[in-house]
This record gives structure tokens, sequence and C-alpha cells, in this order.
């Protein structure tokens, strides 16, 4: 079980940044207000794009990993 776990680490890791990432993301368009707000919703939307999209490349380098050592 454990080395199950170990084959798929990247891929726990791709979906619980996606996941962050998306959270992020609904919370900065949730929140406005004053300039300080609206600044501190910038930062969260750029950071949720940016975790989205780590998320998405572990996700696709577990995928592509797992064909390459199927054939």
């Amino acid at each position: 079980m454990n080395s199950k776990l170990e084959e798929n680490k990247q891929m726990l890791y791709g979906l619980v940044l996606f996941v962050l990432g998306l959270i992020l993301i609904f919370i900065s368009r949730n929140s406005t207000g004053s300039h300080f707000q609206d600044f501190i919703t910038g930062i969260l939307m750029g950071l949720g794009v940016g975790v989205l999209l780590v998320g998405i490349v572990l996700i696709f380098l577990f995928v592509f990993k797992k064909n390459k050592g199927e054939r």
C-alpha cells in the first residue's frame, strides 16, 4: 500500500494544488471594496492562477509518466 501512495504522490499533490488554486480564485472574486482590498484581491487572483497552473502541470506530468511506463 505504501508503494502505491509513493507512486501516486505527484498526482495527489497536483490535485491538492488544483483545488487550492480554485479556492484562491473563488475567494478573490468575492471580495471587493477599498483600494487595499482590490490590491489583496489581485494578489489572491495571481496566486490562485499560479497554483492552479502548477497543479495542472503536475497532473499532466504524472499522466505522461504513467503512459510512458505502460508502453
